[in-house]
């Protein structure tokens, strides 16, 4: 459990984002701002939309349970089934694992991470390095992840 009380979030998606393609048309998405550009980075892709939005999508992460444990329990603001939230003097960052299951072949889910740009993901530890984010990016960032998707079949 959190090592302090925990702090309330509202991982809401503002209305002016749009469906930003990962790695072009027909590929997953994410809803982002207007301004946002996707990027290729090894492992995954970099969405860059402004100084507070800045994350990483990786596909096939560790499990979330492996980048919680990973996580020092003091640090952490906010945790719940697939998103923690930490802080650092800096600013806050997140990690989440985001499960989506293709409508071509539902025995093969499709596993995500997505992070806040600064938080350094390997086997043995999440560490936030440069945290630099306020809550209310954090907020937006966490609900841009969750609206993570599969292309669909046409």
């Amino acid at each position: 459990m959190l090592a302090a009380e925990p702090q309330h979030f509202s991982f809401e998606l503002p209305a002016a984002f749009v469906p930003l393609p990962l790695r072009g048309e027909g590929s997953e998405t994410l809803r982002a701002p207007a301004s946002a550009r996707s990027t290729p980075i090894d492992g995954g892709f970099r969405v860059d939309g402004g100084a507070d939005f800045a994350l990483e999508v990786r596909s096939q992460p560790l499990p979330i349970e492996q980048l919680k444990a990973g996580v020092a329990k003091a640090s952490r603001v906010f945790e719940d089934r697939d998103t923690v939230v930490f802080q650092a003097a800096s600013g806050l960052g997140f990690v989440m694992v985001r499960e989506l299951v293709p409508e071509w072949d539902e025995n093969e889910p499709a596993r995500f991470s997505c992070s806040s740009v600064g938080v350094s993901l390997d086997g043995s530890a999440t560490r936030a390095e440069n945290l630099r984010f306020s809550r209310a990016a954090v907020q937006e960032m966490v609900a841009a992840c969750r609206s993570l998707d599969l292309p669909k079949l046409e």
